[in-house]
């Protein structure tokens, strides 16, 4: 993967919805909870409302303005509803947990906290697994 902020997300198409019943910016009424971070999308905010059917049964997926946003910025060829967050923290593990600036400052800001706080994670991960392998080598003199 190059230098850019394009995440691939490989979509198998079999698991893929066979119809979009409706597509739409929605402004909400109520409370609702958005199934990318998980995080409450307030009356009076706007999100995503879609609903299709998948294996049959129809299904409805809500995401806000910032997980739409941000799933814009980095997923020019799609994604899978509802895992955008999974996808990008993976991606973080690939690319030695970084991402390039100018991408991380063009999302909106409670995507880019929740990034940084994977960033974060992935590099306490990536020292700890460099910690363990280095003791690992000392074990062996």
């Amino acid at each position: 993967m190059d230098c850019s902020c394009e995440i691939e997300c490989e979509l198998d198409y079999e698991d893929a919805p066979s119809a979009i019943l409706r597509h739409k910016t929605t402004k909400a009424r109520k409370t609702h909870k958005c199934h990318e971070c998980k995080g409450d999308i307030l009356p009076g905010e706007n999100y995503m409302d879609i609903s299709y059917v998948f294996e049959g049964k129809i299904e409805r997926y809500k995401s806000c303005a910032d997980c739409e946003k941000t799933a814009d910025a980095l997923f020019k060829n799609g994604h899978m509803y509802g895992a955008i967050w999974a996808y990008i923290d993976a991606n973080l593990y690939e690319v030695d947990c970084g991402m390039p600036e100018d991408c991380v400052a063009a999302l909106p800001v409670k995507s880019r906290e929740k990034l940084c706080d994977l960033i974060d994670e992935c590099n306490k991960y990536m020292l700890d697994r460099a910690w363990e392998e280095g003791d690992d080598e000392d074990d062996s003199d």
